[in-house]
């Protein structure tokens, strides 16, 4: 009775069932006994992380047997059995060396040896996707054996199970390439860091296409890097979920902490994308002379680029046109090359643009009287700062030097 209370308490009552039965005491002893240290083994080998009760006594002592022959290996065969297992040579690089690379071995050994109900706890328990692959035929899947097909599926989930545990030992090499490891699994992760491999390979007209098709201002001399960065980031927005999108658009500025927690829907992604995407260029759109926090708006920002961007594509005669429209008299626009009736018309578009309050400012600096609560404040501090900026002193005395 006493064994057999043992057995319970070791949690080995459930394996007495197919204990065989005998008169004779000693033999029925000697079964439980057996038991008992196979319990004990199972329980030696889980504490190792072999998870042997899940595996079983054959499946178990393999594990160990191969894991033990393992550590006798020289690092250049270690590092060479890393390899054949699908695993990163560099683990015997790495700080913790020898220990951290068997350690590996060690659950590719396990997965290996697991059955596949037993797989698939693992895969759930690391948050591995469980989805069964679209790839390959599905009528020569559905007419394999039960046994191929478990077989095939096991493979797969092994493998999933060893890019989770490269991508765990490579988490700061992914965050290094601007994957937010916190919000994607390892198979997530794996596929985005292929895809940001892809961007790096390619040339500056594909780039330039796909910056066509992004609906932003179709700028000139935008550099292959700007262009790289931005559909990299781009990349990364597309393979988040809905929760980790929501976080780069607060840090970005493009939500608050409230308008998240009020909730956003899934319907906003695409709001949210095209959004990032502006937030994104407004650094770039600065250097490029266009104030950014002045104008306050980036919809007006991306209104202000575009414009210009059409500016550049006109001959010089139609920018002194331009130039007359504004108040520019004959003398000094023939006096410009063709850049600088570009800036001329940046500058003007970008006063244009500007809230009132900021127009204000640029009229105070100049030393322009103030036209505060006038009709038509906006188009006449326009003329001031024109003929302020670019013209001769007549125009502030009152002759008409635009006409001349």
């Amino acid at each position: 009775p006493e064994l057999r209370e043992e057995c319970a308490k070791q949690r080995v009552s459930g394996q007495l069932a197919d204990v065989e039965p005998s008169d004779d005491d000693d033999a029925l002893r000697n079964q439980l006994v057996d038991r008992l240290l196979v319990n004990a083994w199972l329980s030696a080998w889980d504490a190792k992380g072999f998870k042997a009760k899940r595996l079983g006594v054959d499946a178990a002592i393999s594990a160990v047997a191969q894991l033990e022959a393992f550590r006798s290996l020289s690092d250049d065969d270690l590092r060479s059995t890393c390899k054949k297992a699908g695993l990163p040579e560099e683990l015997l690089d790495a700080r913790a060396g020898r220990d951290e690379a068997l350690e590996a071995l060690k659950n590719v050994l396990v997965w290996e040896l697991m059955p596949l109900a037993e797989l698939e706890k693992d895969c759930l328990e690391r948050g591995v996707p469980t989805a069964k692959s679209t790839g390959g035929s599905e009528e020569a899947t559905c007419d394999a054996p039960d046994g191929e097909r478990d077989d095939d599926r096991h493979s797969e989930l092994l493998q999933r199970l060893k890019l989770d545990l490269v991508v765990g030992k490579n988490r700061s090499k992914y965050e290094q390439k601007g994957i937010p490891v916190e919000y994607l699994n390892s198979w997530d992760i794996a596929s985005l860091s292929h895809m940001l491999d892809q961007v790096e390979e390619m040339t500056k007209s594909a780039l330039q296409e796909w910056y066509k098709g992004t609906g932003l201002p179709e700028e000139k001399g935008v550099k292959k890097d700007e262009l790289a960065h931005l559909l990299r980031r781009v990349t990364v927005w597309h393979a988040l979920p809905m929760k980790g999108l929501l976080q780069e658009s607060v840090k970005s500025g493009v939500l608050t902490v409230a308008e998240v927690e009020a909730g956003a829907q899934d319907s906003e992604r695409s709001r949210l994308m095209n959004q990032l995407l502006i937030r994104e260029r407004l650094p770039c759109w600065e250097k490029r002379g266009f104030p950014i926090q002045r104008i306050g708006n980036s919809d007006t920002v991306v209104q202000a680029v575009a414009q210009y961007v059409h500016f550049q594509g006109l001959s010089t005669g139609d920018l002194r046109k331009m130039c007359k429209d504004v108040g520019l008299t004959k003398l000094v626009r023939f006096n410009m090359d063709k850049e600088r009736l570009l800036q001329t018309l940046k500058t003007v578009l970008i006063w244009e643009l500007l809230p009132l309050p900021e127009l204000r400012k640029e009229c105070s600096a100049k030393g322009l009287p103030s036209l505060v609560g006038r009709n038509g404040e906006r188009e006449e501090s326009i003329r001031w700062l024109v003929a302020a900026t670019f013209c001769d002193t007549w125009s502030l005395r009152g002759v008409p030097a635009e006409r001349l």
